[in-house]
């Protein structure tokens, strides 16, 4: 009788499992591919975090020019000069509220932009205690420029700034604001 050798079998039988090096690369190229997704979703979380803190700045900024421009507004609607309570020339004025008075604008103190604080959602230069401090300063710069007579602007530039881990970001913006009852 004819013995039939069976060769798949043989070698089958001396290849049982995996060898120690194709356990290394795999565990190698298992490692890479999550390293590598851990990598992209901190990346992303990164850039949805300084996303939300460039709108905020934006706002705020925006919020600035708008102070600005309602203080201006209401000096035109009374009937009082249009830069009535608006420094003509400042470089670092900031912006309070008073609920019993209204907005004043007042120098930095020293001349430096203090943190603008968070008092039930509203972002302000306050000093009450339950404010609490956030991340980001606020400046307003003024000057006003003569185009001829009897025509002038008021150029305000508002910088707001913050830091986020560890990189300083700013965002400028400039706005013209003209007497519009001339």
């Amino acid at each position: 009788m004819i013995k039939k050798l069976n060769i798949n079998r043989d070698r089958n039988y001396h290849q049982k499992g995996m060898t120690f090096l194709e356990l290394m690369v795999s565990m190698f190229i298992l490692i890479v591919g999550i390293g590598g997704a851990m990598g992209l979703i901190h990346n992303t979380i990164s850039a949805a975090t300084m996303s939300r803190s460039r709108l905020k700045a934006v706002y705020l900024a925006q919020e600035g020019v708008e102070l600005i421009r309602n203080i201006r507004d209401s000096n035109i609607i009374v009937g009082q000069n249009w830069l009535h309570n608006i420094p003509t020339l400042c470089e670092c004025c900031k912006i309070s509220f008073d609920h019993s008075i209204g907005q004043l604008i007042g120098q930095c103190d020293g001349g430096v932009p203090q943190r603008l604080r968070d008092f039930n959602g509203f972002y302000a230069h306050s000093t009450d205690p339950a404010a609490q401090d956030t991340a980001f300063t606020r400046q307003i710069r003024l000057s006003t420029y003569h185009l001829g007579t009897d025509n002038e602007y008021l150029q305000v530039e508002v910088i707001v700034s913050w830091v986020h881990q560890g990189e300083s970001s700013s965002v400028v913006v400039v706005s013209h604001l003209y007497n519009w009852r001339q």
